[in-house]
Parts: structure tokens; C-alpha cells; sequence
């Protein structure tokens, strides 16, 4: 989870630094001081790491998502599924009918024998 999702206070920015600088595999962290230096001097301006910022998607595409997305509509459906809460009553019937049948015959059978 990258750290601004866990504090809010971080910028965008300085959280692909951080997550580069703790990178498992240390060919993919800084290669020098310098290159850290020069992440954050452009995070301090307020712009994206050049080092570290990794584009997701090209600008055009997020131009279009973003274009998309204010024309989208904002209301979600209502949600008219039926949820049944508790158990079905043709399936209670019928046991209580395979019951009663069961007991009927196992009295049927007892009384023959004797």
C-alpha cells in the first residue's frame, strides 16, 4: 500500500520516493545520493520525481479517463433484488410432510407385528 494511502499529510510524490528507496530488490532503489537528491528537489517543487515517478498510463489516456469520468453519472441504481431471509417454506412443507409420512408408516409397521 503506497504511504500517502496511509498518511493522508504525504504527497503523491514523495511516496514513489519513499516506496523506491524501500524497494525489496536493490537494483530497483537509488543508484546514488544524487538521484535521490535530485527526486526530491522536484517533489519540493512540487513536481513528480523524475527518477521514481513510474506513468501508469500515457497523459492522453488519463486526459480521456478524467473526461469520461465528469461525464459519467454520479447517481447509482437502486438495488431492487429480492433477498429472501430465512428458509423455503415449499422446503419446510416437505419435510414436515416426509415426517409425519415416516412416522405414520413406522406406527403402521409396529402395530402389524404385534
Amino acid at each position: 500500500m503506497p504511504p500517502h494511502y496511509l498518511n493522508p499529510k504525504l504527497s503523491a510524490g514523495i511516496s514513489e520516493v519513499i516506496e523506491m528507496m524501500m524497494a525489496k530488490d536493490p537494483k530497483a532503489r537509488y543508484k546514488s545520493c544524487k538521484d535521490l537528491l535530485i527526486d526530491l528537489r522536484a517533489v519540493r517543487k512540487k513536481e513528480n520525481p523524475p527518477i521514481a515517478h513510474k506513468d501508469v498510463l500515457p497523459q492522453e489516456d488519463i486526459a480521456a479517463l478524467q473526461a469520461l469520468e465528469a461525464s459519467a453519472s454520479s447517481e447509482i441504481a437502486e438495488d431492487k433484488s429480492v433477498i429472501r431471509r430465512g428458509p423455503n417454506p415449499m422446503l419446510v412443507w416437505g419435510l414436515i410432510i416426509s415426517l409425519v409420512l415416516s412416522v405414520g408408516f413406522n406406527f403402521v409397521l409396529v402395530m402389524t407385528r404385534t
